[in-house]
């Protein structure tokens, strides 16, 4: 039996529950595989602006440090000399800029991808006086002015382009706001090109699977088609079996049954006697052999015919099989009105009275036989030889014994039983 024929007999599904479990396992795969793909897009998201907030907060926190750094460093180091501190510095030959315009040149140095910022000025006066301005920007302004540690941001569209605003209070102190503006569309088409090619992984993995699975269904359906088939064609197979041996025993039966009497014949007789002188030798028993004989049975049969002498085996024979006293002993027909019985474990004595209980047997069907020099009923004579087998004797002398005492009991009158021991002779 080949392996899927295996599994299937393990797991015993049916074809429909198959075909409900293939279904069942696709649909969790397509729900598993969408769930987790809006887990990720969320996830993505979220992480988009995580990174692009970390990422303005740096810029902020880099400008601030460079500020306070240039105030400390330069600013307080020349206040007591003829260096000019303007923001127009760059129109006198001995002036530096101030440190929010420094700032704001740092920043414009600072190369980073598609990040920029911007300054808001004067937004404290424009939100007092509720002049022009800058939602973001006023928003900002009145979010510090609550709480100076408080990041203020937002996620909007800047030119089209979702983006990242964040507000520095840097320069709250001169009534600016510094905007940094990160756009979030690059990072945004990386990552979801990375999902996109999860998601088709996930898709390729869920497709490779849903045809492996395809795969060994339809070889299941193949192997239970192919198991059915094979337990048809065994349980055909063990029919005929079963068939041919009830066939082959019968025949044996009839191979070992006279068609006439029916009881055991010739042939069974040869076997079994082979088999009981292999058993007395091992057992070192005594074994016996009847030989019976119809008395007058050819003038039986020419004056009452040959339909009556056959009916009158047939009599005979089962009054003998009746007188059984053991199961496992057999009457035979030997040959013509011969019959012949095996007895194992049996000594003279008790050979004798058997075969004298079944000369009785016949006797007492009262069969007529007005032509028989005997008696008036049909009569049978008994020749009882017993032997204890061994390496010293044969089948044939038990065989010879029986057939001597059986011609003394005809020679001797008949109606009788005479019996000869081995023993005896020697």
């Amino acid at each position: 039996m080949d392996m899927p024929s295996k599994i299937l007999n393990k797991i015993k599904l049916s074809p429909d529950h198959l075909q409900h479990a293939i279904v069942i396992t696709i649909t969790v795969l397509g729900i598993a595989v969408i769930t987790a793909f809006s887990y990720l897009q969320i996830l993505s998201q979220q992480q988009i602006r995580d990174l692009s907030l970390s990422h303005a907060k740096l810029y902020s926190e880099t400008l601030s440090k460079a500020r306070s750094l240039y105030n400390s460093q330069v600013i307080e180091r020349i206040k007591d000399s003829n260096v000019a501190i303007s923001p127009d510095h760059s129109r006198h030959n001995n002036a530096i800029p101030l440190p929010a315009t420094f700032s704001m040149l740092l920043a414009d140095s600072i190369d980073l991808p598609s990040v920029t910022s911007r300054r808001h000025r004067q937004v404290a006066i424009l939100v007092d006086n509720k002049g022009a301005i800058d939602v973001f920007a006023a928003q900002a302004w009145l979010a510090f002015k609550n709480d100076q540690k408080q990041d203020y941001y937002v996620f909007e569209q800047v030119d089209g382009v979702k983006s990242l605003r964040y507000a520095s209070a840097c320069f709250m102190q001169q009534g600016d706001v510094l905007e940094i503006i990160v756009p979030l569309d690059t990072t945004s088409n990386a990552i979801n090109q990375i999902i996109r090619q999860t998601f088709i992984l996930m898709l390729l993995t869920v497709f490779l699977v849903t045809l492996a699975i395809f795969i060994i269904a339809k070889r299941l359906r193949r192997a239970r088609r192919s198991n059915h088939r094979t337990l048809a064609i065994n349980s055909r197979l063990q029919r005929k079996i079963s068939q041919d041996k009830q066939l082959q025993e019968e025949l044996m039966d009839i191979s070992y049954t006279d068609a006439l009497t029916g009881i055991a014949n010739r042939r069974y007789f040869d076997q079994e006697l082979t088999k009981q002188w292999h058993w007395s030798m091992r057992k070192e028993r005594a074994l016996a052999v009847i030989m019976f004989d119809i008395d007058y049975f050819k003038p039986y049969n020419d004056n009452y015919g040959h339909p009556q002498g056959d009916v009158a085996l047939r009599q005979v024979a089962q009054a003998m099989k009746l007188s059984q006293l053991r199961p496992f002993d057999t009457v035979c027909r030997y040959g013509g009105e011969e019959f012949v019985l095996i007895l194992s474990e049996t000594d003279l004595t008790g050979a004798t009275i058997v075969a004298k209980r079944m000369c009785q047997a016949v006797e007492d069907l009262a069969i007529m036989h007005q032509h028989s020099a005997v008696s008036s009923v049909l009569t049978i004579s008994a020749g009882v030889g017993v032997i204890k087998p061994d390496l010293g004797n044969s089948l044939d002398e038990l065989l010879s014994l029986s057939d001597q005492a059986l011609y003394s009991a005809k020679e001797n009158g008949r109606n009788r039983v005479e019996a000869i021991e081995l023993s005896e002779i020697t």
